[in-house]
């Protein structure tokens, strides 16, 4: 029973320690953000086009249940592929 009991917090310390490491090597600005009532979609990928769609500001509409597209930008061909 105790070789369990070490085993065991031996793979949860090893765990949070990846965790960590992953954590801290993925930029932040990758991930959609909600705030104010915004939400803000950095990227967009499809089959056809990796990346082509950035920066999407969408705010949220109390009154019809739905969320409006605000603003988006649109890559540079050039420079994607």
């Amino acid at each position: 029973m105790h070789k369990f009991k070490v085993s065991f917090l031996l793979l949860v310390a090893i765990l949070l320690l990846a965790h960590n490491v992953m954590a801290e090597n993925v930029p932040i600005n990758n991930f959609p953000v909600y705030r104010d009532g915004m939400l803000i979609v950095p990227r967009v990928d499809t089959d056809q086009q990796a990346s082509i769609f950035h920066n999407g500001l969408f705010k949220y509409d109390p009154a019809t249940g739905t969320w409006r597209l605000e603003e988006f930008q649109i890559a540079d061909m050039g420079s994607i592929f």
